[in-house]
């Protein structure tokens, strides 16, 4: 059974503005509750990014809170894998003689 924890989630929002003041870029991101140890902490939804021959995790980010909303309700929530692969047989046959 998965932690309680592990199913909260928050939604934040990073604004940068630039030397005059103004808004320049804003997006939001998730954090999830995880649990390491016995202590509690909030960590950021990240997903694989991969550039010229290397590959990093990157915060995974949203142009609008409904996006955000919306991802955790259609995939963290219900747990659709993320960031690997599946590998699942689909048919067995036998050779006859």
């Amino acid at each position: 059974m998965k932690n309680q924890a592990s199913n909260q989630f928050k939604i934040f929002k990073q604004t940068y503005f630039d030397n005059d003041g103004i808004e320049y870029t804003k997006y939001y991101f998730i954090k999830q509750r995880k649990t390491f140890l016995g202590l509690e902490y909030w960590k950021d939804v990240r997903h694989k990014e991969s550039g010229y021959m290397d590959s990093y995790m990157a915060r995974t980010q949203f142009n609008n809170v409904e996006k955000a909303e919306a991802f955790i309700r259609d995939v963290l929530c219900p747990g659709v894998p993320r960031n690997k692969f599946i590998e699942a047989e689909v048919k067995s046959m036998e050779c006859q003689s």
